[in-house]
């Protein structure tokens, strides 16, 4: 198979051994996609730069499919459910391979925006396949429209501002040591009205309440002896950390790789009150910054 979207048919000749009086249904054409990119999470998927060489958009037949748009966060995802009236139908959207062998535990944050109409109700469900996208088989959400909607609308919702969103936790920690994961979106129609998708972003934490910045990172501590860091990159790179005591001499001096949106604890229980600068190389820029350690 070619990298990309290709299409298998499946064609029965002599059923039973003999003509078909009946051919029509003898074949069946199945869009199979092969996507090479991997990842290792944790993981940000905005769909404001161009994603499709890494997530993979895909339907069966003539069914709709999610498709860009644009809304108040910028650009989305949307399955336009309020126009088609193919009951049933359903749209993929799949992940690049994910890793999740370094992780003992992980996490899932996405938001959804949906509009109850009395047409009918779209269902959303979240699928996860260890086998690379070869088989999906456990689900980690499933839910009908009622149970995350902003409200109600009989024309073709459209969310225009934050409120028209809510955001869905989903624990992830039973994928965590598997090499070779995939995620599923898939959007079931109803014909009632449209499902938007955006914000999806894996962490190596099972916390539903993670520490949030605006700032590329902040400092914080939160113990006598602890100092955490929380980092909010917009794309993941490898990060430098170093503190010094008041003497110059450097207490810790380590690389973060695939830094992106993740907290480190940091111990200074074997270290003397006082104060310790932290020096940060992150997003090609040095910034210090003074810490207190208390007794």
């Amino acid at each position: 198979l070619n990298n990309g979207t290709n299409e298998i048919t499946f064609t029965l000749l002599e059923p039973n051994g003999s003509v078909d009086e009946a051919p029509s249904n003898n074949s069946l054409t199945r869009k199979v996609v092969v996507n090479l990119f991997n990842e290792t999470i944790p993981v940000r998927q905005n769909f404001n730069v161009s994603f499709q060489d890494q997530w993979t958009i895909v339907s069966q037949g003539q069914m709709l499919n999610w498709e860009l748009t644009t809304t108040n966060k910028g650009t989305s995802l949307v399955y336009r459910a309020f126009s088609n009236t193919s009951k049933t139908d359903e749209a993929w959207l799949v992940s690049p391979v994910l890793d999740f062998s370094k992780s003992i535990k992980a996490s899932l944050f996405f938001d959804v925006s949906y509009a109850l109409s009395p047409k009918g109700t779209e269902r959303l469900k979240l699928l996860s396949s260890i086998d690379g996208g070869n088989t999906f088989t456990q689900t980690h959400f499933d839910q009908s429209g009622n149970q995350f909607s902003s409200g109600s609308s009989t024309a073709a919702w459209i969310p225009v501002s934050d409120p028209d969103w809510r955001e869905q936790f989903i624990n992830l920690n039973s994928l965590t040591g598997e090499q070779n994961v995939r995620l599923a979106f898939v959007a079931i129609n109803d014909n009632g009205n449209n499902l938007y998708l955006d914000d999806i972003e894996l962490f190596n934490d099972d916390n539903p309440s993670p520490p949030e910045t605006t700032d590329l990172y902040s400092v914080y501590t939160t113990s006598f002896d602890q100092i955490k860091i929380t980092f909010n990159l917009t794309e993941k790179e490898t990060s430098r950390l170093q503190i010094y005591n008041t003497m110059g001499q450097v207490v810790l001096d380590n690389l973060l790789a695939d830094n992106l949106n993740q907290t480190y604890t940091i111990d200074m229980s074997n270290q003397r009150a006082g104060i310790y600068i932290l020096r940060l190389q992150v997003a090609n820029r040095i910034e210090s910054t003074k810490v207190f350690i208390t007794r």
